[in-house]
């Protein structure tokens, strides 16, 4: 009898689930860029919603199906790398799964509210850059008669398309926790200027003033005379979805320019490089996206505004134990030390040589 009681005891319950899962799948949330990811769930059942509401067509399943097999692999190695104790390869996969989730679900979303086709907020753009006392269009010419500044701004213009791999590459390695917050900040800010683009939408300052591509040559980046196009198409009864960049008010590229330069910030030597390219794109949102210095303006200060918020967000709410830069790691104090070793030797050398 007491054998009988003493295994009873000891026995596990039967239903148990898998061993692990759960505990697993906390670590890993516990890791992941939370607000983020609430959001773009929450933006793919709007978009799901509105689709199924209106005669928008959801795009082909087998589109559907590789991207969510895509996805579906990048979610399983992130938790394998948390579960093996790689937490900086683990955010960088993550990292990557959020921008491709962005890009499938957030321009969609942007084709179907610019169907609803309120009124156009220009007028008073216009007016906020002459309080500045900005004259839009003079602006544009002086970018016109300077023709090789106005192509190296295309380039800084077009740089979003490849900078944030390289950024997410590395500062995974060099400060993960930036990059998270980088992140994190550049999705928040994303959906709040979808919904003010669907209530004050704006065609841009070349459509508003009816310029055409040809009128500025040395613009050699499409979007700006592309956009308004697919814009006026949709407030007159296209019905497809599109996945470019439709928000003028505010100027989106302005805020990830302020990300990616803040990102840029914490990792050795490129900085260097990067920050002043991102300062480039900055300044490249006018005459190369077609923007509204206020469009910039009201970007850049969103940017700021949120990324204090959602740092401070997760030094509250996480419970594990934040990853460190790299320049404060054991590994990355030893660098450091031999490197002012080095330079020390060699500073010590060349006094002796004279």
């Amino acid at each position: 009898m007491a054998n009988s009681l003493r295994i009873s005891a000891a026995a596990r319950p039967l239903k148990q689930g898998i061993p692990g899962l759960r505990p697993s799948a906390s670590k890993v949330w516990a890791r992941a860029m939370r607000p983020a990811w609430i959001l773009i769930a929450l933006s793919a059942a709007l978009l799901a919603l509105l689709c199924s509401i209106t005669d928008f067509a959801f795009p082909p399943p087998a589109f559907f199906l590789r991207q969510g097999a895509c996805l579906a692999a990048m979610a399983a190695a992130t938790a394998y790398l948390i579960h093996c104790g790689h937490l900086r390869a683990a955010i960088a996969v993550e990292a990557t799964a959020l921008s491709i989730s962005t890009v499938l679900i957030m321009p969609p979303l942007e084709a179907i509210f610019a169907s609803a086709a309120f009124p156009f907020q220009d007028k008073i753009l216009v007016a906020a850059d002459a309080g500045l006392g900005i004259d839009w269009v003079a602006l544009a010419f002086w970018f016109r008669d300077h023709p090789e500044l106005t192509r190296i701004l295309s380039h800084a213009y077009a740089s979003i398309e490849w900078q944030p791999i390289i950024l997410v590459l590395t500062l995974a390695w060099a400060d993960p926790e930036r990059l998270r917050s980088v992140m994190t900040t550049s999705t928040v800010v994303l959906a709040a200027t979808i919904a003010i683009f669907l209530v004050a939408p704006a065609i841009g300052p070349y459509a508003h003033f009816n310029f055409k591509s040809s009128d500025f040559p040395s613009v050699i980046v499409p979007a700006a005379w592309v956009a308004p196009g697919i814009t006026d198409g949709l407030r007159n009864g296209d019905h497809q979805l599109h996945f470019a960049g439709l928000v003028t008010f505010p100027s989106y590229h302005a805020v990830v320019a302020v990300l990616l330069a803040y990102g840029w910030m914490a990792v050795p030597i490129l900085r260097w490089l990067f920050v002043p390219l991102n300062l480039l794109m900055l300044v490249s949102c006018v005459p190369i996206g077609s923007h509204y210095v206020t469009d910039v303006i009201v970007g850049v200060a969103m940017a700021w505004a949120i990324y204090p918020l959602i740092s401070r967000y997760y030094v509250a709410t996480d419970r594990s134990a934040r990853l460190l830069p790299w320049s404060q790691t054991r590994f990355g104090c030893a660098v450091k030390d031999r490197l002012k070793q080095a330079v020390f030797l060699w500073n010590k050398r060349n006094v002796l040589s004279r």
